[in-house]
């Protein structure tokens, strides 16, 4: 029974150890209506809390990534008694040695979770499984560093290319040809009373 439930059990335990290392949530405010103060209008309306608190509570939040320093994840691994597996830097979808045959379950993870690239230095993704769904990770982001230069070819080059040409025709565009920017304003003394009243200018 075990070894069939292998994956699931992991995925437990390391999801224990994600919401073990988050935050605490943030208290609410009080609102208006205290339980004294609910007492004095009535058992109606203070039944009629009861019920919209517990409704709230069985809404469960999806687990997102956290901040972790090294220290606190290498306890926790550690308490848990797993082992922590450090990857060398590698783009998306490289390998180690270029060697796709020799790749390990957990590259082949990262190659294809697009958000474990989206994340912070410092972040903890939630606990995942593979597509297989026969390993189970649990990925930290140390660093990252630019691709170097003289590993770039061609295609790389024209990306590049590509990239800085869109970000400077979308900043003209931006402070150009915006309906509030300062260039239509001034050559063509545009105005729109709905730019004041929505807060858009002064």
């Amino acid at each position: 029974w075990a070894r069939e439930h292998a994956a699931e059990i992991a995925l437990e335990r390391l999801a224990m150890i994600h919401t073990d290392l988050s935050p605490e949530p943030a208290a609410e405010p009080e609102q208006e209506g205290d339980p004294e103060s609910t007492e004095e209008t009535g058992e109606t309306e203070e039944t009629e809390e009861t019920e919209e608190t517990e409704e709230i509570e069985e809404i469960e939040q999806e687990p997102v990534p956290i901040d972790v320093s090294a220290e606190d994840f290498r306890a926790a691994v550690a308490a848990a008694s797993y082992e922590i597996v450090e990857r060398p830097y590698l783009e998306q979808f490289a390998l180690p040695d270029d060697d796709f045959n020799n790749a390990s379950p957990g590259d082949l993870f990262i190659r294809v979770t697009r958000p474990l690239f989206e994340m912070e230095i410092g972040q903890l993704a939630p606990a995942a499984k593979n597509v297989a769904g026969d390993h189970v990770f649990l990925v930290r982001l140390v660093g990252e560093r630019p691709a170097p230069v003289s590993e770039m070819g061609p295609s790389d080059l024209q990306s590049l290319r590509a990239t800085a040409v869109g970000e400077v025709v979308r900043d003209f565009e931006e402070k150009t040809f915006r309906a509030t920017s300062s260039f239509l304003i001034d050559k063509y003394g545009i105005d729109l009373a709905t730019w004041h009243e929505d807060g858009v200018l002064p």
